[in-house]
């Protein structure tokens, strides 16, 4: 058994010996592959052993020393055994943290060169980050949801670039997409805006004069005009002052007015909060020709007959200091003026024109030629003018064919000696022999301007127009005289106008023109107002209206254009000038309940201080009350429904009723009388005796209740102890001294 242990520890050291040295000590320089290595060791191995075996069969003699070469190549087998597990330990970590770490790349990215752009710029794209060489989708997705789409190739460096030209911008925000279409993802993104919506009119500003940045604006885009005199007076190609032409004008045409506004949804307005301080001036007398005006709108002249706007046939256009026609335009803030104050039939707005208006068809004729082309003209609604100071001009304002457009705080200063009396004026036709009309200017507010001496018109030229400028408002202005001429218009507004510079209300006046209003009545439940629903009266006429309750119903109040006028039964509006809504409001009568508690003995004897509670039809407490010293008790307010009445609390020395009383309340019956009574407590048989003690007589004992009187606290007399506290005697021997 012996020499079979020992020729298997030789075989097993002898197998370490002959392990290759890099296997042992891991190093791994080792070029060989383990499953080659393990082959040449195990034929070494196996002829090794064949040797060993021999040897231990000759050589006994030698055991001491194989047993000790035993023991070291064991100690030397756990450490190399243990070595080995280390080094495939740390081989596995090191493959699973190389796995981990992410690679060193750069992340994917694209900018723009500046976040706003004018329409019309250029946007420089670039990235970096991506596989040098790649084909990548480069998207520009606008705003409105639609994209474009453009393949750039990535430089050596890994880098792109890529311009994009803004030729139809939509003044909102763009987005920049980098995709790869092999992966399907998108790599990076970056967005920028086209303008921002602002341009800025100035010196050291993009645009010189205000007709540059009308030019170059897109719908809805805001102009910012910053401090300064802003003037025009140009004929032919070349522009002087700071003027610039609209895009149509020719090179023969002439213009006079600094601005022209043929762009709808523009805000122009004055960066200064004091609008003298950002002038508009029109600096001559000329009369654009009728061509330059129309071609601006993409309008034509065919055979005397004009499309567009702002044109007189024979004149073209007056020389102006802006012209709009365009829709929801904003002019905020500025002085308007014009070089001349005598200049004829200029205006500092001058909305629309003769051939300017929504669905307006209208037959021109001119010198004696009836031209029967019919024109639809291009429209000017729904402009705004505010906040700005007029001067030196024949009208401030001037409107038409347009609607629904607004003249609001603004200040209109000495107009000149024009003999013109009307600062703001909608007009809608020269005369009978020279145009016809199907409908005028609707829907146009003047609000809160000060004019120093002048007024506002409003209606025709011609007796036989009447056009119609309904839903017209002129409110809260301080004007000399507002006066309406040959219109058939409803529902126009005129009211809190005061002379300027004093309480004076306006002078309100009409010529030939037929004009009515609307007033609208109604009621709420519980009454009536006469007449009711909507009545058309005449201007400056006089209208009643009666409000009457019904049974169970007050007037509550009366409510006339918003505001209350109180509880009266009848209104006049005098001298109606306006559309007005008159409304009767009405309330229902509350219940009041009237509560008497009696003593049922004494039906004249009031009693006090019952408690009732009150219950609605649902049960839900509604409150109590508690009868007074009087026997009354009230509550008031109650709703129309019916109450259950119940005592809670019976009065001192009553008994609680137990009876449910049922009220009810609507509108016949708005008061209730409620009589109740309470029955006392019944009283003992009363009993009084004389005591006689020692000499000591007390009277008026009366045991009722338990109720005593006339005794005095503790008399300890001889077998007798009469112990009193006010409500009791108690007697302890009187029986026993009886027997003795």
């Amino acid at each position: 058994m012996r020499i079979k242990l020992l020729i298997f520890a030789i075989i097993f050291s002898t197998f370490f010996w002959l392990l290759p040295t890099n296997l042992i000590m891991g190093d791994d320089t080792n070029t060989e592959t383990p499953n080659q290595t393990l082959t040449e060791n195990t034929e070494e191995i196996t002829e090794t052993t064949t040797i060993q075996s021999d040897e231990i069969n000759t050589e006994e003699n030698n055991l001491e020393a194989i047993e000790d070469n035993i023991e070291e190549n064991s100690e030397t087998t756990e450490e190399n055994n243990y070595n080995e597990t280390i080094e495939q330990t740390n081989g596995e970590l090191n493959e699973e943290i190389v796995d981990t770490i992410p690679q060193v790349l750069i992340t994917p990215s694209v900018s723009v060169d500046k976040e706003d752009y004018l329409p019309n710029d250029t946007v420089n794209i670039t990235g970096n980050g991506y596989t040098a060489g790649k084909t990548l989708l480069l998207r520009i997705v606008l705003p409105n949801g639609s994209f474009e789409d453009n393949f750039v190739k990535v430089d050596d460096d890994g880098t792109i670039n890529y311009t994009y030209n803004l030729v139809n911008g939509m003044m909102a925000i763009y987005q920049v997409q980098i995709i790869d279409l092999s992966e399907d993802s998108i790599l990076a993104t970056c967005s920028f805006k086209d303008n921002g919506g602002v341009l800025e009119v100035g010196t050291g500003k993009p645009f010189s004069s205000i007709q540059q940045a009308v030019n170059a604006a897109l719908p809805g885009a805001i102009i910012k005009v910053y401090p300064g005199t802003y003037t025009s007076n140009f004929c032919g190609p070349t522009p002087t002052g700071t003027q610039v032409k609209p895009p149509h004008w020719g090179d023969n045409d002439c213009w006079a007015p600094p601005l022209i506004v043929w762009k709808d949804n523009l805000t122009i307005e004055a960066v200064d909060s004091d609008p003298e301080n950002t002038i508009i001036k029109c600096t001559n007398d000329l009369w654009s020709n009728p061509v330059a005006i129309q071609a601006s709108t993409g309008g034509t002249l065919s055979s005397g007959s004009y499309s567009g706007a702002g044109v007189n046939p024979d004149f073209g256009t007056a020389p102006n200091v802006i012209s709009i026609i365009a829709n929801n335009v904003i002019i905020r803030g500025f002085k308007l003026m014009h070089i001349n104050p005598a200049s004829w039939n200029t205006a500092g707005v001058m909305i629309g024109g003769l051939y300017a208006g929504d669905d307006g068809n209208y037959q021109v004729k001119q010198d004696g030629a009836n031209y029967t082309n019919f024109v639809t003209g291009g429209s000017a609604n729904g402009n705004t003018i505010e906040n700005c100071i007029f001067e030196n001009l024949w009208h401030a304002v001037y409107i038409w064919h347009s609607d629904n457009n607004i003249i609001k705080n603004n200040t209109v200063k000495a107009l000149g000696n024009t003999g013109h009396w009307a600062a703001f004026s909608v007009y809608d036709g020269y005369n009978d022999t020279q145009i016809n009309l199907s409908n005028g200017s609707q829907g146009n507010q003047f609000l809160n301007n000060d004019i120093y001496n002048k007024g506002i018109a409003i209606g025709a030229w011609a007796p036989s127009i009447n056009t119609n400028n309904s839903n017209t408002k002129i409110i809260g202005n301080k004007a000399t005289s507002i006066g309406i001429t040959y219109s058939n218009s409803d529902n126009v507004c005129i009211k809190d106008n005061y002379i300027h510079g004093t309480t004076n209300p306006s002078t309100i006046w009409s010529y030939k023109a037929n004009i009515t209003h609307d007033i609208t009545s109604s009621a709420t439940s519980g009454g009536s107002i006469t007449p009711t629903g909507t009545l058309k009266v005449g201007f400056k006429s006089t209208q009643t209206f009666n409000i009457s309750p019904n049974t169970g119903y007050y007037i509550a109040d009366v409510i006339v254009d918003g505001q209350s006028v109180g509880p009266v039964s009848s209104y006049i509006f005098q001298n109606i000038t306006c559309t007005h809504n008159i409304q009767a409001v009405f309330g229902y009568i509350p219940g009041t309940l009237n509560l008497q508690k009696v003593d049922s003995t004494n039906p004249t004897k009031p009693v006090g201080g019952a408690t009732y509670e009150i219950r609605d039809s649902a049960s839900n407490l509604v409150g109590t009350i508690t009868t007074a010293s009087d026997g009354w008790a009230y509550a008031s307010g109650l709703p129309w429904d019916t109450f259950s009445i119940k005592e809670i609390i019976a009065p001192p020395g009553y008994t609680l009723d137990p009876t449910t009383y049922f009220v009810s309340f609507d509108a016949t019956s708005t008061t209730v009388w409620l009589y109740v009574k309470d029955t006392p407590i019944a009283a003992g048989p009363a009993i009084t005796t004389t005591l006689g003690v020692a000499g000591i007589q007390t009277t008026g004992i009366e045991v009722a209740g338990l109720a005593f009187t006339g005794i005095e606290p503790i008399f300890p007399i001889a077998g007798l102890s009469i112990i009193v506290s006010g409500i009791g005697i108690f007697i302890t021997s009187i029986l026993r001294k009886r027997k003795r």
